[in-house]
């Protein structure tokens, strides 16, 4: 992931011995400016649910890659599963602030202007080139 940036996963909880309500979830071992949100989730049947987690990555988190813990308890039971974080410098050399990290939408390979509008930077050049950026 791209520091100041988030990305999602996809947890499955299989419950157990009937097991309905809420289940905690926290990340263990992860460096300051990395969250994960939700923080629990309500598993509400006994057949297993599917639960998207985000987990966001603020612009001054250091480039490296982390092992994290990924710490699920519910009732009596506390469950962890291994998850690797890969967090990448941000290019463009902003540091990570707004218009440094770019979306193609068409490539060409002159860039002519660059205008800011309605909460994003539009960059605009030959053959079609369209770039975005938050």
């Amino acid at each position: 992931m791209q520091q100041g940036s988030s990305g999602t996963t996809q947890l499955t909880l299989t419950p157990q011995h009937g097991f309905t309500g809420t289940v905690s979830l926290s990340l263990q071992n992860a460096p300051a400016g990395v969250d994960l949100s939700p923080t629990s989730v309500n598993v509400t049947a006994s057949n297993p649910g599917s639960y998207p987690l985000t987990i966001s990555v603020d612009s001054g988190v250091t480039e490296d890659t982390y092992n994290l813990t990924l710490q699920a308890t519910g009732g009596s039971l506390s469950k962890s599963a291994d998850l690797t974080l890969t967090v990448n410098v941000t290019s463009g050399g902003g540091g990570g602030g707004p218009g440094t990290t770019w979306t193609v939408r068409n490539q060409g390979s002159t860039l002519y202007s660059v205008t800011y509008g309605d909460n994003q930077f539009v960059a605009v050049g030959d053959a079609g080139t369209i770039l975005t950026s938050p």
